[in-house]
């Protein structure tokens, strides 16, 4: 038996790319989202903390008016943490 189970749906957007991307943020996102809003898992690294990458991405996230939350696991966290 697997060690974990999903009971309700999960979605996930590796087709997405820019011919899709107008499509699926007019046209199809937003009724969805009203009645069960959308959660991101985006999985974080400690060092990627500090990094670059991060700002940009977390402001973008934030100007997506169909993302209703982010959940954000770090891995990596020192141990004295």
């Amino acid at each position: 038996m697997s060690d974990f189970a999903q009971n309700q749906a999960i979605c996930t957007l590796q087709r997405l790319n820019p011919a899709h991307l107008h499509a699926l943020e007019s046209d199809w996102l937003p009724p969805l989202c009203k009645p069960s809003p959308v959660s991101l898992i985006l999985p974080c690294h400690a060092p990627d903390l500090d990094g670059p990458a991060l700002e940009p991405l977390c402001l973008q996230l934030a100007a997506a008016p169909w993302i209703h939350q982010v959940l954000s696991p770090v891995t990596g966290l020192p141990p004295d943490l």
